[in-house]
């Protein structure tokens, strides 16, 4: 099966006995050219839900890449066309812009003191959505067992005939806990479920869509969507237009598994910690010298089979997480 190296991303520690997350208002934080890569699969996996859970989708096999941009709404599909097309000035809620490079499409969101809507979006050569009743993601503040339902409306317009579209969703942030995934695990992570009962494009017959939702703080975009059997996952984030791109040139955990034995490889080791599945500690290391190692061992001998995480901390690069498995 094939194998996808971890990403760079500044992450929370893990911690099984966490608090609850709660998301409001300043929880989310993004800059204007920041970008992340989006991988989606076919998913099947058991959800859980409820308090503490840890959620191991390691072993997701993408089929496709997106590359998705934080962007400003009149740098989006070429400018020119904004100005003199059917998107410009058709978002004047939304304060955050996303631009999905791959298939050319715009998404508009709002964060405000009280919530996280979407005013809409669509293709930049063809059609577009707008809400004039906002879709409300969640309300703030947001935590484990939260709930709301809220009404929405909107019209569709550009390479579709005109029609109306209105609805209402009903979501719950149903779990938390830590989530791992091919790219990258996270902790204090918010799971929302949300029941979208709509009318939309003629015939106009009701529709329901069940979706789940993983949000971790500072990111204001799921880590993981899963809807109608496929998920779409943040496979990097990419600040300041920098690219990070980890190879087995940069680190390298080997073997894993391992029978006790394990190698870290990695230009620059400062410290690294490492934790069992119930969160507890169980080795840390710091390195004081002037000078920085480039390989460094680690002994699991005396402790039981099992799946680990480490936190690697190297000289100016963000924190490196990645699980090892003692047979």
């Amino acid at each position: 099966m094939k194998q996808f190296l971890f990403s760079f991303l500044l992450v929370l520690t893990y911690i099984i006995g966490q608090s609850q997350p709660i998301i409001n208002s300043t929880s989310f934080t993004y800059s204007t050219g920041n970008k992340i890569i989006l991988k989606s699969s076919i998913f099947l996996d058991t959800i859980q839900i409820g308090s503490n859970i840890i959620w191991d989708f390691s072993n997701i096999i993408p089929t496709n890449t997106d590359t998705v941009e934080f962007a400003i709404l009149d740098s989006l599909c070429n400018g020119d066309y904004l100005q003199g097309g059917y998107y410009y000035g058709k978002y004047p809620k939304s304060n955050i812009h996303l631009h999905n490079i791959n298939i050319n499409s715009v998404y508009n969101y709002q964060i405000s003191s009280n919530g996280f809507y979407y005013e809409g979006g669509g293709n930049c050569n063809s059609y577009h959505g707008i809400y004039t009743r906002l879709k409300k993601i969640m309300e703030f503040p947001f935590t484990y067992n939260s709930s709301f339902t809220d009404y929405y409306e909107g019209v569709v317009l550009g390479g579709w005939p005109y029609y109306n579209m209105h609805g209402s969703d009903s979501v719950i942030a149903n779990a938390y806990g830590t989530l791992i995934l091919p790219s990258q695990s996270y902790s204090n992570v918010l799971k929302l479920r949300t029941i979208d009962k709509y009318v939309n494009a003629p015939p106009y017959n009701p529709s329901t869509t069940i979706t789940d939702t993983w949000y971790c703080p500072p990111i204001p975009f799921p880590i993981l969507e899963v809807k109608n059997q496929y998920a779409t996952f943040i496979s990097e984030f990419l600040t300041d237009l920098e690219f990070y791109k980890p190879s087995t040139k940069l680190i390298k955990i080997y073997p894993n598994p391992s029978k006790g034995i394990f190698t870290i490889e990695a230009k620059d080791i400062q410290s690294y910690k490492i934790t069992n599945i119930s969160g507890q500690v169980i080795s840390t290391y710091y390195n004081s010298k002037s000078s920085y190692e480039y390989q460094h061992r680690i002994d699991l001998s005396n402790q039981s089979k099992g799946v680990y995480f480490i936190q690697l901390q190297s000289k100016n690069k963000p924190v490196y997480n990645s699980k090892i498995i003692k047979l």
